[in-house]
């Protein structure tokens, strides 16, 4: 009896200590309800409308308001307290404070207010939940900085139905000395909900894991990690005019442990009213291979110096962080971080959503401090979702994650210069890796792609914070509105300024946008130099100069995405210049498939001459398993003959069937051409040999492509997919061109592909010709072969007329489709072309036309489908394949054809979004 009772007693204590310390915490907040009646110090109730700085607004229409009310200094107050405590802070909040409607503040509302007054606080306070409050006495960073902040700063979040939170909401005050509360923000609902539920929790689940599926699609394991009940009113975060007050469950999903989605589950109709990706941090530091060796917290180094490069790295940045902001790790309470090396063909890194991954030949201090941030910016804003990875929210995530990597690598501007991928952002210059500079730059991305742009737009925060650290000049004079010029901060300054914004004034604020963030910077400037410092002025400046200041608040994109008119930069004091620019798209080109289903006929000589022709099947797939495969077509008068002879290991087809008779095996031929001929599944005879045979009486000589393809049974990804292509177009001096047709000789360069690739060196590409006399586009598939620079070349014909107004359009898989209308374009700036008017003229015989110039950019991923687009669930493909070497996920998503998907191939998508130039 003993021995059965002892664990249960020491459970029954462990229960209790926990239960002890979750109570003693509660309190030590002082979280204890709101009076229910109004506080009888009225007399400390009206705002001190003289201070209120001009930056101050208030939104709000008849369900929703959002507000940001300020003095910029901590001595100066709106209110004044009779004492700093959580307490006093409850009771001011339940006397219903108020505020003038014809003060300072920036009022923008349904209507014209009425009466004089009006309720600070929109809502009963009994719906208020205190979350947090944070000391500044407490602060070691600051102390650090050996800079005294008298402040404390107060969190709460708003709840219906008793406990149900509303997600997104907050108010936020912050209380200076001499008991002044010199700021207060908060983001509510006016409304009321009801939480009365149609389905069930399990139910809800379900439905979000069925979501996660269709999302992310072939992972191993589909997951739950997390659940709870949340009210959620799209309005109120921007997404939508949606003032509908939702019940739902809110679900974080993970598929693999690997990429993470939440999905809200309206409980009443069973949809997902909203969903984003998570970006989260590991809380482990070690550092681990793929071939077994790893080193943990305080262990010596060990035989692999990688990972012995990699273990010192993390040291470095969370010494960077504990001896610079006083954080003991990620949580701030000795979370770590796991980097993962992988064994690759090449060197490369990247993040999978969990952890770091840095292939064999590759750690690079930039990209890892990068990623560390994103686990800072979670545990700063809120657990478990951080600044919401998706728009302007997310772009602002990602845009503290760079300026981190550069404090981590200071003697250059750029993002991943040391990797194999080369620079893919540039803080000192955005646009010259595709991304904006400013809030009205024509490369401001206002579609839904990436999740909005998250690794597009945050271009415009770190201009901001490089103008703050180095000054200068901005923006361009030519952009015709105005300058700001900035004196220099430094480098120390600014990183202090922007961590003092994110884990004091955004705390809480998961949808938060550049408006937040200027807001934010400005008032923790304030806190450390003066709001009238050099520091602060430059500060503030450099943020108008990109334009932080003309976004508002509750809105997930950008003003010239709804269509506000661009003004002068504030700081140049002018007046705002005519006219309204059109809010920006995203062009998206057509959807195509993987594989085509039907091209138009093509008209080749009536007279039928013999030939016969072995041409080598070139691999799609960059795996070494496909060698010395070749197909023979012939044509004798009467009879096309086909014959194709493999030679690769079958370790991947799952065949269990001895071989003793001939086995058919689940790979098939096809002929591309005017249609899609199947030309039978391959079989194994007793030798081993393995082959396809066909035959027919139809003249077949203008089918100029032959695809093995394995086919859906054995993949992992639901689809047949292509492995090997041979081009069968006829080259002098074997056979003659038919000089009636106009035959097309075309190079072009694929993104990441710089010299021929290893295995993988045939790609698929749909040619199509518009312009001239033809009044529809014509398309045909096209083989391309690489050649040892990397450049990839294929030729085809097509009966069409002679003319000089032709554009060709070039749509490789796995990429977008880029639009040629010069013989020999130029890009305009790396991955940037605009085609001019049809102007390509082509002649009876061979055209050649060179591309080479203007790179195919990668991205379009067949997942089996293409969509026609690049966005987040390319992304996700790629992210959830990292590592692999396996067949399927190498003919996805291994874009530079090395071998293995890696962070080199989540760059090129990453870029692609960059660039923004899918037609």
């Amino acid at each position: 009896m003993k021995n059965k009772l002892s664990p249960f007693l020491f459970i029954v204590i462990l229960i209790l200590f926990i239960v002890a310390f979750a109570v003693s915490r509660y309190y030590s907040i002082d979280n204890k309800p709101f009076p229910q009646r109004k506080s009888q110090a009225s007399n400390l109730l009206s705002m001190n409308e003289a201070v209120v700085s001009t930056d101050s607004n208030y939104i709000e229409d008849d369900s929703t308001a959002i507000f940001y009310i300020t003095t910029g200094a901590r001595n100066v107050g709106l209110y004044t307290l009779a004492e700093d405590s959580s307490n006093n802070v409850i009771q001011f909040l339940s006397g219903e404070p108020v505020y003038s409607t014809t003060s300072p503040i920036q009022y923008r509302g349904t209507d014209i207010p009425s009466e004089e007054t009006r309720k600070l606080i929109p809502d009963d306070p009994a719906h208020l939940s205190l979350t947090a409050r944070l000391d500044d006495r407490e602060a070691q960073y600051l102390q650090l900085a050996q800079i005294s902040v008298n402040a404390t700063h107060y969190y709460f979040r708003q709840i219906r139905c008793n406990d149900v939170p509303v997600y997104g909401s907050y108010i936020n005050l912050h209380v200076g000395e001499d008991t002044e509360v010199y700021s207060i923000s908060g983001a509510l609902l006016k409304t009321d909900s009801e939480c009365i539920a149609q389905i069930s929790e399990e139910q809800a689940h379900e439905i979000a894991l069925d979501t996660l599926k269709r999302d992310v699609q072939g992972a191993g394991s589909y997951n739950v990690r997390a659940s709870e009940q949340s009210i959620i009113n799209l309005n109120l975060i921007g997404e939508s005019e949606d003032n509908t007050n939702y019940f739902t469950q809110m679900i974080t999903t993970c598929a693999d442990e690997d990429i993470c989605r939440i999905y809200f589950v309206d409980l009443v109709s069973g949809t997902v009213v909203y969903d984003f990706q998570l970006s989260s941090g590991a809380v482990d530091r070690r550092v681990t291979s793929d071939g077994g060796v790893s080193r943990t917290e305080g262990q010596g180094p060990v035989s692999d110096q990688e990972i012995n490069e990699a273990y010192d790295i993390l040291g470095d940045i969370f010494n960077y962080f504990n001896t610079t902001h006083g954080r003991d790790g990620l949580d701030g309470s000795g979370g770590q971080v796991w980097t993962y090396i992988k064994q690759c063909y090449e060197p490369n890194a990247s993040w999978n959503g969990q952890r770091i991954s840095v292939c064999s030949g590759l750690v690079a201090n930039d990209v890892v401090a990068h990623e560390y941030q994103h686990g800072v910016t979670e545990y700063s804003v809120q657990r478990g979702i951080g600044l919401q990875g998706g728009n302007e929210s997310g772009a602002l995530d990602e845009g503290l994650s760079d300026i981190t990597g550069y404090a981590l690598d200071s003697g250059d501007w750029t993002m991943g210069e040391t990797t194999t991928i080369g620079a893919i952002r540039d803080m000192s210059n955005p646009p010259s890796k595709g991304h904006p500079d400013r809030m009205y730059s024509a490369r401001y991305y206002c579609g839904a792609e990436d999740d909005g742009g998250v690794h597009v737009n945050n271009g415009v925060v770190a201009k901001a914070f490089y103008l703050m650290v180095v000054g200068g000049t901005f923006p361009d004079a030519s952009a015709n509105i105005g300058q700001c010029q900035i004196n220099p901060v430094g480098k120390d300054k600014a990183l202090l300024i922007f961590y003092r914004a994110l884990v004091t004034y955004l705390k809480s604020k998961t949808a938060a946008n550049y408006a937040d963030m200027y807001e934010a910077a400005n008032q923790a400037c304030s806190d450390l130099y003066g709001a009238t410092s050099s520091e602060c002025i430059n500060t503030k400046s450099a943020m108008q100069a990109v334009q932080m200041d003309m976004q508002e608040k509750g809105r997930i994109q950008g003003p010239k995405c709804w269509g506000k008119a661009e003004q002068r930069v504030t700081c140049d004091g002018s007046t705002p210049p005519s006219g309204q620019p059109s809010p920006t798209g995203f062009t998206q080109p057509t959807p195509t498939g993987v594989r085509p289903t039907a091209i138009p006929s093509l008209t080749l000589t009536p007279t039928p001459l013999p030939f016969k022709k072995t041409t080598k099947l070139k691999s799609i797939v960059s795996a070494p398993t496909f060698t010395n495969s070749e197909v023979t077509t012939e044509y004798d008068g009467s009879l096309f003959k086909l014959t194709s002879k493999l030679n690769f290991s079958l370790m991947t087809l799952n065949i269990n069937e001895p071989i003793g008779d001939a086995v058919e095996i689940p790979i098939h031929g096809e002929l591309l051409g005017p249609n899609v001929v199947n030309t039978g599944r391959f079989v194994i005879d007793e030798a081993g040999n393995i082959t396809n045979r066909f035959s027919t009486s139809k003249d077949l000589r203008n089918y100029y492509a032959y695809q093995v393809v394995v086919e859906a049974e054995v993949t992992d990804v639901g689809a047949d997919l292509p492995i090997l292509l041979a081009d069968l177009s006829p080259e002098n001096p074997e056979l003659p061109i038919d000089s009636e047709l106009v035959w097309l000789d075309i190079t072009v360069r694929m993104q990441g592909i710089s010299q021929k690739p290893r295995f993988a060196d045939a790609i698929l590409v749909r040619v199509g010709i518009t312009g001239g006399s033809l009044a529809d586009t014509k398309y045909l598939y096209v083989p391309f072969i690489s050649d040892n620079q990397g450049l990839w070349r294929g030729r085809a014909a097509l009966d069409i007329p002679e003319d000089d107004s032709y554009c060709l359009l070039i749509k490789p898989q796995r990429h977008t489709q880029r639009k040629f209308c010069d013989n020999n374009p130029q890009e305009s700036s790396p991955g940037e072309y605009k085609p001019e008017e049809e102007n390509i003229f082509l002649k009876k015989g061979m055209n050649t036309l060179d591309f080479r110039n203007v790179t195919q950019l990668a991205g379009d991923l067949p997942m089996p489908k293409q969509d026609g687009v690049v966005n987040s669930r390319d992304i996700l493909r790629v992210r959830r394949s990292l590592n692999s070497v396996y067949i399927e996920d190498l003919a996805i998503a291994d874009l530079n054809n090395d071998g293995v998907v890696n962070g080199s191939d989540d760059a090129q998508v990453v870029y692609t979004l960059g660039i923004r130039t899918d037609e």
